[in-house]
């Protein structure tokens, strides 16, 4: 008996790599740019949306809307009773 991937099986093998190596560019980066600015504490998610749009190529015109959605909603100020 052969084993033999399926072309389904063969993409779904590669997408799932793609994404491996995605996330991982991604983290890279987000820690490059944490150590850059210093170390800061709070700025990981900040670190983490720019080096996403860095490693997908978004052009600058779009990352700004990106990531005025991402973080509406998120602010860091207390919550008014």
């Amino acid at each position: 008996m052969r084993n033999f991937v399926t072309p389904l099986g063969f993409l779904i093998i590669l997408m799932g790599g793609l994404v491996m190596g995605r996330t991982e560019g991604i983290e890279r980066r987000a820690y490059e740019l944490w150590e850059a600015e210093g170390k800061p504490d709070g700025m990981a998610a900040k670190h983490w949306c720019r080096a996403r749009k860095e490693v997908d190529g978004v052009p600058e015109a779009n990352a700004e809307m990106i990531e005025s959605a991402n973080t509406e909603g998120h602010s860091s100020s207390a919550a008014t009773p």
